[in-house]
């Protein structure tokens, strides 16, 4: 994160700061992001969502070009960008005990990344695409607004939109039958 000057605003006397998220070189590098070209400098863009890991190490930003970029807090440092969802993302969370980012998106589906390694992890690779379709239908009119993992059970991540929540238990397969039970 590199503070830039920028004009100051109507003529004043203070100068405004802006924020570019950047690797220190002025380019956004990549872990695993196959087909984007990270040479060019990136842009400066709008960083709508935040997460920083309970252990102080990483620090997960969301911006309006639909990209998660992950920074290690430790070096200070661009680390990774995150596999891309479909959908816009929506939110980010960190697991409370290891680098694991979830990423929920406006068709609410979500991903699972490790921040050390900026890839999917295992669940995510295998029950991503097996969401039952009446959780998937849902975000055409109550989209998931939040994820958070509960600390005194960490392997559940809950999803939260504005009408409902839900469990998903990271220990357990997703039947096959994608099964959805919902509480009122």
């Amino acid at each position: 994160v590199a503070p830039q000057p920028a004009a100051p605003a109507g003529g004043g006397g203070g100068a405004a700061k802006r924020v570019r998220l950047e690797n220190g070189s002025g380019a956004a590098a990549a872990s695993g992001a196959a087909g984007r070209d990270f040479a060019r400098p990136a842009p400066i863009t709008t960083v709508v969502t935040l997460a920083v890991s309970a252990d102080g190490q990483w620090l997960a930003a969301g911006d309006l070009r639909h990209d998660v970029h992950i920074y290690n807090l430790d070096s200070l440092k661009h680390h990774a960008i995150a596999p891309r969802t479909e959908a816009p993302h929506t939110s980010l969370a960190f697991h409370p005990t290891t680098a694991t980012l979830a990423i929920t998106a406006a068709d609410n589906r979500f991903i699972l990344v490790n921040a050390a390694t900026g890839r999917l992890i295992d669940w995510s690779v295998a029950y991503s695409n097996m969401l039952p379709k009446p959780y998937l239908s849902r975000a055409r009119t109550d989209p998931v607004q939040a994820a958070l993992f509960n600390p005194g059970r960490p392997s559940t991540l809950m999803l939260v939109a504005r009408h409902y929540m839900v469990y998903v238990d990271l220990e357990e397969p997703i039947p096959q039958a994608g099964v959805l039970r919902t509480t009122k």
